[in-house]
């Protein structure tokens, strides 16, 4: 457990640091430590993330056999990778060497120096533990981040681009992708107090009228997660429900607590108008996940934007900014703690991170 905690502590210090530093070679050096904090322990790890295994015998099948594109669905981002890591005769440790790379350099640099803490602490309560395991996922909602990034400083085309290049390295995130448009369309819909009624109607025809069942029965055998249906993972057993309900309240966090102000810069409206958008169907990823076990990884499409919601409680003018941003770290740092204590290798049910191993004790 140690080395999470560690982790955790160095790189938000680091960039706490970059962030309030004048000198430039201060912020140099607090930035290249903030990047080797996250990076080493993310890229020398060995047998830790439930799937890390699973992983690895991917990858090696689909070298050793030529067959990149029967490496999960043939996504076309990893048929890259893989390609690449043959033509120099990688060894298998640098599909996740490359991954840990390329999802630091973004989250070291996307916010810029004003924001990188918020950023940084972000990443680290919310991506940062559970990329140890689901790696595909976890590496493109991170360039999703990207996209996120564009479509709130008015890019739109630049952020389409991106979400994307997302969407090679995963195909859940074409939800995300076809979401979007009507999300900026619809931007200026879900700061209303109204949409909190919507999302109780909802989780009523879920929990009192079982319209689970008939999305279990009719969708989701036409998509990519019949699969599931089957599977131990639709276990409905698991869990009381209070973590999900936590997280739904953070979730509901930018919708209770803020309105459009005048006040605000329209940068930080628009930002704010996108962010509770993602919140609202966020929590109806939640509401159905629990009920619906398949859809279980829905919700982590949204964690981009759950980043971003922190940069928005934090900046936004209202006089409970301080009380709802601390509150919501606390309970992420709560999250936090609890997944760590929770996640041995080889259990049914957590990410699988201790005991922490490196490729140094094979």
């Amino acid at each position: 457990m140690f080395p999470y905690f560690f982790t955790f502590i160095c790189s938000n210090s680091c960039a706490v640091a970059y962030s309030k530093t004048k000198t430039q070679s201060g912020r140099l050096c607090a930035l290249v430590l903030l990047f080797f904090f996250l990076f080493i322990p993310s890229a020398i790890r060995y047998g830790v993330g439930c799937d890390y295994f699973e992983y690895r015998k991917m990858v090696d099948t689909a070298i050793l056999t030529n067959k990149y594109m029967e490496f999960e669905r043939g996504e076309p981002g990893w048929v890259a990778i893989l390609y690449i890591m043959d033509i120099f005769n990688l060894d298998t440790q640098w599909f996740f060497i490359i991954t840990s790379f390329f999802a630091i350099i973004i989250i070291c640099s996307v916010f810029g120096k004003k924001d990188a803490w918020i950023g940084v602490l972000g990443y680290t309560l919310l991506v940062y533990n559970i990329s140890y395991n689901i790696v595909r996922q976890t590496f493109a909602i991170t360039l999703f981040l990207l996209g996120v990034k564009k479509f709130i400083n008015k890019k739109i085309i630049v952020g389409f681009f991106w979400a994307f290049i997302a969407c090679l390295f995963h195909k859940a995130l074409y939800v995300m992708l076809l979401l979007f448009p009507f999300i900026l369309i619809t931007k200026n819909k879900y700061n209303k107090i109204y949409n909190l009624w919507i999302l109780g109607i909802i989780a009523l025809l879920v929990f009192k009228f079982n319209i689970a069942t008939l999305i279990m029965e009719t969708i989701i055998p036409n998509t990519g997660f019949a699969h599931y249906i089957a599977g131990a993972m639709n276990d409905k057993t698991g869990g009381t429900g209070l973590g999900i309900l936590l997280k739904m309240i953070i979730c509901s966090s930018p919708l209770i607590f803020f309105r459009y102000n005048k006040k605000n810069s329209s940068k930080t409206n628009r930002e704010h108008a996108i962010i509770c958008a993602c919140s609202f169907f966020q929590i109806i990823t939640y509401i159905l996940s629990r009920q619906i076990i398949a859809m279980h990884r829905l919700p982590t499409l949204f964690l981009t934007c759950q980043i971003y919601m922190l940069h928005d409680i934090y900046y936004i003018k209202s006089k409970y900014r301080k009380i709802v941003f601390y509150s919501v770290i606390s309970l992420l740092i709560m999250f936090f703690i609890y997944e760590v204590m929770n996640s041995p290798s080889g259990a049914n049910g957590g990410q699988g991170l201790t005991p922490y191993r490196t490729i140094f004790e094979k």
